[in-house]
């Protein structure tokens, strides 16, 4: 039996998450975090999709995408995934998969739930404690909006504008959100990404 096709909408924003196989590490040093990030950026241009959050870890990345079109997430992650791991055999004089079967992913629906997704992948370093602070972690998109640092992959959304009418408002007001506990939403967003889950 072939699996299950999965149907993306335009313009919704979706968590995706993909982990290295057998939980093996794909990033071994800061060039392959800086050649996927620049892989992630051709996939943008190719698959047009807003990237609103990322957060790398050594082996398993999180994205916020939201397609333009139905079929560009598939696409996005099919193109990102497979250059990627291409780059990493070469790198590494090595052959097979680096990626652990199929994408996970869920669909948000609400701003509770999106806020909640922001934190949970932008506190990931955190939670493994591999930094104190957020904006000590170099692969996340976590200083875009606490620090107004330029960063081209990342797309501001709705909701982050609409905190204030400045950038430096903006950017006080997510550090006092992100400083807030969120641990009791983690549950529910790991059983939804698991499950490919729509959160209504």
């Amino acid at each position: 039996m072939g699996r299950k096709r999965r149907l993306f909408a335009p313009n919704i924003p979706y968590h995706i998450t993909q982990r290295g196989n057998n939980k093996m590490q794909i990033f071994c040093q800061n060039h392959d975090f800086k050649a996927f990030l620049a892989l992630l950026q051709q996939a943008k241009n190719k698959y047009p999709c807003k990237l609103y959050s990322y957060c790398l870890m050594n082996n398993h990345i999180h994205l916020i995408l939201e397609p333009s079109q139905k079929d560009n997430i598939s696409r996005f992650i099919q193109s990102l995934a497979g250059n990627y791991a291409s780059y990493f055999n070469k790198i590494y004089s090595r052959t097979g998969t680096i990626w652990e079967g199929r994408f996970r992913c869920s669909e948000i629906r609400n701003e509770r739930y999106f806020i909640s997704c922001l934190h949970y992948i932008e506190n990931n370093p955190l939670r493994a404690k591999i930094v104190p602070s957020a904006e000590l972690y170099p692969w996340s998109s976590f200083k875009v909006r606490a620090y107004g640092n330029n960063n081209p992959i990342v797309d501001l959304d709705t909701w982050y504008i609409s905190l204030g009418e400045t950038a430096e408002t903006r950017q006080m007001v997510y550090k006092r959100i992100f400083a807030l506990d969120r641990s009791d939403d983690y549950k529910l967003i790991r059983k939804q990404t698991k499950k490919n889950g729509v959160l209504d």
